[in-house]
């Protein structure tokens, strides 16, 4: 009966999850890859998870069993890491091993341990043994009782829960873990290329607007060469007319100046001639003088 099985736990041939390699004591040295492979149930998703001495996770990979084993390089050893013992543990369909390897210095020997025991210190630890099989035991009485409580209710599925449809059940969940991992994988992939997409278009509209930009500087580079060409004419034509009127200008001057001296040359002549009227008009005067005294003493001589 189902209830039974129950109470005495999975049987053997269920347990399908394994580690090959690497195995207990298996010895690593730095720049050394970890890689874990095994048997799991086909097409179910691997857990992997790399613990240290302090029992925490280092490193964490998932993969699938195809065709009932699996493969995955998990981590790759390094100096930056702390030598000692690991911990390599694997969990699939609820199921969960492991094993311990040594990360050690490249030729470092290992240590090994030897431990005298007595009978007496063998007493201690099958007592202690014992004592944690009937703490098992006891829970799992608790879990038997607990599923014969529910057998009503187990029983009014109709006899559904057998092994071939959990397994079935198992594998439609797997599936579907799967299938959304595919959806996940395709989003990725979709979001990856909407974002190339995206960079590709601003790319394009950067280069763009760069030529839009290189064009507007080229036209007004013309635009402004154009002007100062027009204003270097307009200079030059100014300065000639400028030029030119200063040419004039001293040519009218230099008539100028001309007809002054023409001028006072006339007043000089004139001068020269008024100067000489007037000692020849003296003169006279000063013979008739001379005349007129000459009678005068004429006279009074008589």
């Amino acid at each position: 009966m189902a209830v039974l099985l129950f109470g005495i736990g999975m049987p053997a041939a269920y347990a399908q999850l394994t580690i090959s390699t690497p195995s207990t004591g298996s010895v690593y040295n730095p720049d050394d890859l970890l890689t874990v492979t095994g048997n799991a149930v086909a097409g179910s998703a691997v857990s992997i998870t790399i613990r240290n001495a302090a029992d925490e996770p280092i490193a964490v990979a998932q993969t699938t069993a195809t065709s009932g084993a699996y493969s995955k390089e998990v981590l790759r050893f390094s100096t930056t890491m702390a030598y000692g013992n690991y911990k390599v543990v694997a969990f699939s369909a609820g199921e969960t091993v492991n094993v311990t390897v040594e990360f050690k210095a490249t030729g470092a020997t290992t240590t090994t341990t030897t431990t005298t025991t007595t009978a007496s210190d063998h007493g201690d630890t099958v007592d202690a043994i014992a004592t944690k099989v009937d703490a098992l035991t006891t829970k799992i009485d608790a879990v038997a009782a607990q599923v014969n409580e529910n057998a009503a209710a187990i029983d009014a599925l109709g006899g559904w829960a057998t092994a071939a449809n959990v397994n079935s059940a198992k594998t439609a969940i797997v599936g579907r873990i799967a299938t959304a991992e595919n959806g996940i994988n395709t989003s990725v992939s979709n979001v990856q290329g909407a974002v190339e997409n995206a960079v590709s278009g601003v790319s394009g509209r950067v280069g763009t607007a760069q030529s839009a930009i290189v064009g507007e500087i080229n036209s007004a580079e013309t635009a402004i060469t154009a002007s100062v060409s027009g204003a270097e004419t307009n200079l030059g034509d100014a300065v000639s007319a400028a030029a030119s009127s200063l040419s004039e200008d001293s040519s009218t001057i230099k008539s100028t100046v001309q007809g002054l001296t023409g001028t006072l040359e006339s007043i000089n002549s004139g001068v020269g001639q008024a100067s000489t009227f007037i000692l020849v008009v003296g003169a006279l005067a000063a013979i008739t003088l001379v005349l007129e005294l000459a009678i005068i003493m004429r006279k009074l001589s008589g």
